[in-house]
């Protein structure tokens, strides 16, 4: 019975026009033993070597005597339509054209019905795979969105044309064929109509035979002077077979190339598609074509011109010129020449305009531009520098003083002089913590008799200074002012800071509840008190800032026990000699507590 199925459908597709060979895939219910399940594809079901799965709502088997798959569908009315659907997992081929027929019929529940449709559809990607088996509540929504329809009947038949043909090669791959049972136009009155399918022929023709056709890419861009190995491959345009050489073509014996670090002989064999070719520096490179051998025939390809580009070059050398500086050009392709120049006039003068590297030597203070003209590969680029000169201005600043001119609760401010430095603009002031022994910060310094604030209280200080030119440039650092000091110890700014220190309480046991301040007695004295913090800066910990206060000129502030290693203290002391407190001391260092 398969074997008459099989030989009507090659009949019925036989009759369209197509010249190319085909391939004829039938899948045939006749004679299968298939499950009887509501859903006989919720699981992978193989016929005829292509796996069958449903999609939408349950298709059910019908086995002997009639096979075939069955494929209820319903319209509600003009807006509701539900069916039925399963798909075939087929790999439709891109650039291949197909036709797709089946052996089908329609039930309908009263004579009142339109006989169903058969829709089918080409999937790009497989469709979800409905793998329910309580086969409730039946049909699932459908819509209009296949491919091809066709009208059913009541008997099985083969419809007159290919239910989908595609007369133009498909444009991408496709993973499956949906099957449906769809709806006729009109409402069904009284119940649900079907589908019966017993077979499905797939027609594949596969493209039109095409000649051989063998390219190299039109052009190849070099940069000038490189002996990077350049790698070119023909490109089989059709996917010809039967192909027994490969012989390319460089032009001459003199062609600029190397191939295997030896100069390159005019034409070369090779076993595949590709050839490595390094170029010669300073050599011009010739084209490269290839002849390709395909069953005894020479196919040959296009010409590849051979293009040259300019590497990325820039001028070395310091943006400022003292007295002498050396320029010479980064990225200088090998037998490139080179032409300098400056402008404007008169503020340095070059030692040669037609070498790889060359001197400019400061005439006058300015801003002037080097331009590099580059000429190689036949190509020329110019390219320029912005240049300063500057020639050095060796004098410093000297006796610098710095007067404490502003005490402050906790900042100090100081008023600085020195003797200038003539010509100069301004200054490049470093200022050193020595009581910390750390570089705090550089600032601009315009001229002597300057005031600067906001330094901790209670510190030693010392600056130095650096004369900036009329072009930009810094000349080198003053020698260290003395040492700035700290005002006295006294009731209005309390004791200095460099001398408050502490000892641990509990002989510096773990757990430890109090600590041990001290700082040298102020004369006149009242009371002391005394602003501490605890941190653990390790752990990310800190305590809130406390007051506590002292007759003594000492104090043991207590806590509660810390718990782990790198907790520290840190205080400061303000003095009450007459009913009115001084300004707090300079911080202490941070001293460990445990």
């Amino acid at each position: 019975m398969k074997k008459i199925l099989f030989f009507v459908a090659v009949v019925l597709l036989g009759s369209i026009p197509y010249t190319q060979a085909q391939t004829t895939y039938t899948i045939d219910f006749s004679y299968e033993t298939l499950n009887n399940n509501c859903n006989v594809f919720a699981s992978n079901v193989t016929v005829d070597n292509f796996v069958h799965q449903s999609t939408i709502g349950f298709p059910k088997f019908t086995g002997n005597p009639d096979y075939y798959v069955n494929l209820p569908c319903k319209r509600n009315s003009q807006s509701s339509q539900v069916g039925t659907e399963y798909q075939i997992k087929f790999p439709f081929k891109k650039n291949y054209k197909y036709q797709i027929n089946a052996y089908y019929k329609g039930t309908i529940a009263t004579s009142n019905d339109y006989y169903p449709v058969l829709a089918l559809r080409l999937n790009p990607t497989a469709l979800a795979h409905n793998t329910a088996t309580n086969c409730a509540p039946g049909p699932g929504a459908v819509s209009l969105n296949y491919t091809g329809y066709a009208v059913s009947g009541s008997g099985f038949a083969w419809p007159q044309n290919p239910i989908i043909n595609t007369p133009q090669p498909l444009a991408i791959d496709y993973e499956s064929l949906s099957v449906a049972g769809y709806p006729a136009e009109s409402p069904s009155a009284s119940g649900t109509n079907a589908i019966q399918v017993r077979a499905i022929v797939i027609t594949e023709f596969p493209p039109a035979p095409t000649n051989p056709v063998f390219t190299l890419p039109a052009s190849v861009n070099i940069t000038c002077g490189s002996a990077s190995a350049q790698q070119f491959t023909i490109t089989n345009v059709n996917n010809s077979t039967g192909i027994s050489a490969y012989n390319w073509d460089l032009g001459s014996a003199s062609n600029g190339w190397l191939y295997n670090g030896t100069p390159a002989p005019q034409n070369i064999s090779t076993p595949g598609n590709t050839i490595s070719l390094t170029p010669v520096c300073g050599a011009t490179q010739q084209s490269v074509k290839a002849i390709v051998t395909v069953n005894g025939t020479n196919y040959s390809t296009n010409t590849m011109a051979v293009n040259y580009t300019l590497p990325s070059l820039s001028i070395n050398g310091n943006a400022v010129i003292g007295s002498a500086e050396n320029y010479n050009i980064a990225g200088l392709p090998c037998n490139a020449s080179v032409a300098w120049s400056v402008t404007p006039a008169g503020l340095a003068s070059l030692s040669c305009t037609n070498c790889d590297q060359t001197t400019l030597t400061a005439v006058a203070n300015g801003n002037l531009t080097l331009s590099a003209t580059v000429t190689a590969c036949g190509q020329s680029q110019t390219i320029t520098k912005n240049l300063s000169v500057c020639m050095s201005n060796s004098g410093v600043a000297t006796n610098l003083t710095g007067t404490l001119s502003w005490v402050g609760t906790s900042y100090y401010g100081y008023t600085l002089n020195f003797t200038p430095v003539p010509g100069a603009t301004s200054y490049h002031m470093e200022w050193f913590d020595v009581t910390n022994n750390s570089l705090l910060n550089t600032y601009p310094v315009p001229n002597p008799g300057y005031f600067y604030y906001y330094f901790s209280a209670g510190r030693t200080y010392k600056y130095r200074l650096a004369v900036e030119t009329s072009c930009g440039t810094w000349g080198p650092y003053s020698a260290w002012s003395d040492l700035l000091q700290p005002p006295p110890a006294s009731c209005a700014n309390g004791p200095i800071g460099s001398t408050l220190s502490q000892s641990p309480g509990c002989n510096g046991s773990s757990g430890c509840t109090y600590t041990n301040l001290s700082w040298p007695a102020i004369a006149g004295a009242l009371q002391y008190k005394i602003e501490y913090s605890i941190v653990n800066i390790s752990a990310g910990i800190y305590l809130p800032t406390t007051t506590i206060y002292s007759s003594y000129p000492y104090a043991s502030p207590n806590y509660s026990p810390l718990s782990g290693t790198g907790w520290t203290i840190q205080y400061r002391v303000a003095v009450n000699c007459s009913s009115a407190w001084g300004n707090f001391s300079g911080y202490s260092v941070r001293f460990f507590l445990q």
